[in-house]
C-alpha cells in the first residue's frame, strides 16, 4: 500500500507541477526553458511528498473504511483540504500566491482524491465485500 501511495504522491506532483511549470516558464523570445521547468517540477514533488503524502496517509488511516464506501466522500474531502490550502495561501502571500502556489494544490489535491480512489479505496472496498 505505501508503494501505491507514493506512487499516487509522484503522479500527484506531475499534474500540478507541469502545468504550472509550461506556465511559469514559458518566455516568447526565447521559448520553453527545460532547466527552471525541472526545478518547479522539483518543488512540486517536493511538496507533494512532504505535505500531500503525510496528509493522505494519515486520512487514509483514521477513516479507510468511510472513504471506501464511496468517491463523492473522498472527492469533498479533497476539495475542502484544497480549499483551505487555497485560503492559507491567500492569507499568507496575497493573489499571486493563491494563483501559483494554491491552485496547484487544489489540482494536486484531487489527483490525491481520484487516483488513490482507484488505486488504494476501491480495491479495498471490494476485497472487504469478498470476503463477507
Amino acid at each position: 500500500m505505501l508503494i501505491k501511495a507514493a506512487l499516487v504522491a509522484i503522479c500527484a506532483a506531475l499534474i500540478a507541477g507541469v502545468p504550472m511549470s509550461v506556465l511559469l516558464t514559458l518566455d516568447v523570445d526565447s521559448g520553453f526553458k527545460l532547466e527552471a521547468a525541472s526545478k518547479l517540477i522539483g518543488f512540486a514533488l517536493m511538496g507533494s511528498v512532504l505535505v500531500g503524502l503525510p496528509i493522505a496517509l494519515l486520512t487514509y488511516f483514521l477513516a479507510a473504511q468511510r472513504l471506501s464506501e464511496s468517491i463523492s466522500i473522498v472527492l469533498l474531502a479533497a476539495n475542502l483540504a484544497g480549499a483551505m490550502m487555497v485560503l492559507a495561501c491567500v492569507a499568507l502571500g496575497g493573489a499571486f500566491a493563491a494563483l501559483f502556489l494554491g491552485l496547484p494544490s487544489v489540482l494536486a489535491a484531487n489527483a490525491y482524491a481520484v487516483l488513490g480512489w482507484f488505486w488504494i479505496l476501491k480495491p479495498m472496498a471490494a476485497a472487504r465485500e469478498s470476503v463477507v
